[in-house]
């Protein structure tokens, strides 16, 4: 399960006034999570492009032997 603290998190930042401001930082899940909630024709190309590469990904991973150490460890390298 996915923790949501570890998706985003608040930080901050000095503006050109030098004043410190709030700025939130998130991964790449959070990116996710976020932009699957935005509506319209680009975010709707990037639900579709991301559920396309994302089977892609699952049928590329279903053809390695996940028994063999090279294989873990070419997978773990990249």
């Amino acid at each position: 399960m996915l923790n949501f603290e570890q998706m985003f998190y608040e930080s901050s930042y000095l503006d050109s006034y030098d004043r410190s401001q709030r700025m939130y930082i998130m991964n790449r899940d959070g990116f996710t999570l976020l932009a699957m909630g935005f509506t319209g024709k680009k975010a709707m190309n990037f639900k579709l492009e991301y559920i396309q590469l994302f089977n892609k990904m699952e049928q590329s991973l279903k053809h390695l032997d996940f028994s063999n150490p090279d294989t873990v460890l070419m997978l773990a390298q990249n």
